[in-house]
């Protein structure tokens, strides 16, 4: 069994053969993908998709390149899709009980210094993800985390500011012994120093490795 835990399956990319890169995902052996999404649109893409096909899940949130798509109704906007997925969660369970929330995560959200230069603008990606990993810890869902530094390099003022962010999340999740705090979420394309991701690990996040650490700049 594998499964594809970040798949832009909404992207206007697979319009024309989505329902046939689904089929052949699953004849490869992929039995799970998990949709991020980027912006509020993008999240009702992912749900209404994970929402037709059983081995298709969604998550929510807005992108650090996305957030001027931002506006002070947005974190609300997330939360009314959770818990109206769990409404018609609940309803369709007493019919059929094994069936769980499409909806698993909040993502993809973090920072992104690299396309993102102006200090303003870099604060509030500090203030929205902020607030999104608040909304993680209501909703009880783990988190896919972006980090990329200006200039790719290996370490930088986003490692610094996200681990300044993550830890003290996971601080409090710790003092409320919630859940989450055994397994928050995942450093998405991870492609930071060796202490950065000791310190991750530490905080108990997992370490996505991926393609890009195969370029030949990389």
């Amino acid at each position: 069994m594998l499964t594809d835990t970040h798949c832009h399956l909404d992207f206007n990319k697979f319009d024309e053969d989505r329902d046939a890169a689904i089929q052949r995902a699953l004849d490869a052996g992929v039995t799970r993908i998990l949709i991020p999404a980027l912006d509020y649109e993008s999240s009702l893409a992912g749900i209404k998709l994970a929402e037709s096909h059983p081995n298709i899940f969604a998550a929510v949130g807005f992108h650090p390149t996305d957030i001027d798509k931002w506006n002070d109704s947005s974190i609300d906007d997330l939360r009314n899709l959770i818990l109206d997925s769990g409404s018609l969660l609940s309803k369709a369970q007493e019919r059929a009980p094994a069936l769980q929330s499409k909806i698993l995560a909040i993502g993809e959200i973090g920072l992104d210094y690299y396309w993102v230069k102006e200090a303003d603008k870099q604060a509030t990606q500090r203030d929205v993800l902020t607030q999104q990993l608040q909304l993680a810890r209501d909703v009880n869902k783990p988190v896919i985390i972006h980090m990329r530094e200006e200039n790719d390099a290996w370490f930088g003022q986003a490692s610094i500011d996200l681990l300044d962010i993550l830890s003290e999340w996971h601080q409090a999740l710790s003092a409320l012994d919630h859940p989450l705090k055994e397994k928050p979420g995942v450093l998405h394309s991870y492609n930071g120093n060796l202490e950065t991701a000791q310190k991750a690990l530490a905080l108990n996040f997992y370490i996505g490795v991926t393609g890009p650490v195969t370029y030949k700049n990389a």
